[in-house]
């Protein structure tokens, strides 16, 4: 009886360490308060000169978030991270550039520090900018 209680606690940590490490299927990002599924395709649009901010979430330490194909026509075009983590994409169209402009951001979430960042996300921001 001895041996089985003391395997026990072994089990437990094996099947929690385990599950800590299953991909999260429902990874969110919010666009100006909305929920949007972090991988795929956006459509905004913007008027010329206006800045647009799309929240990506919190991102703990080892996770991050980089452009994967920088826009073409921007003044601004950048990812920041605040102090508590949370990640923003900014864009702002070059000075009277009207028409059509895309970004590809790259996230990696999920690994809760205890395994790599296998869950990778790619979200294309395409743009129509008008007057």
């Amino acid at each position: 009886m001895k041996k089985l209680s003391s395997c026990f606690p072994i089990l437990f940590c094996t099947m929690v360490l385990t599950q800590s490490c299953k991909k999260d299927s429902t990874a969110f990002i919010s666009e100006r308060n909305n929920p949007i599924v972090l991988s795929g395709e956006v459509s905004v649009r913007i008027r010329a000169g206006e800045t647009y901010q799309f929240d990506l979430g919190v991102f703990g330490p080892e996770e991050n978030a980089a452009i994967n194909r920088q826009a073409t026509y921007y003044e601004i075009s950048a990812l920041s991270r605040d102090y508590s983590g949370r990640v923003i994409y900014r864009y702002k169209p070059t000075i009277k550039y009207i028409g059509s402009d895309e970004v590809e951001l790259k996230s990696s979430k999920g690994s809760g520090g205890g395994c790599s960042n296998s869950d990778t996300k790619n979200t294309v921001i395409k743009f129509t900018i008008s007057n």
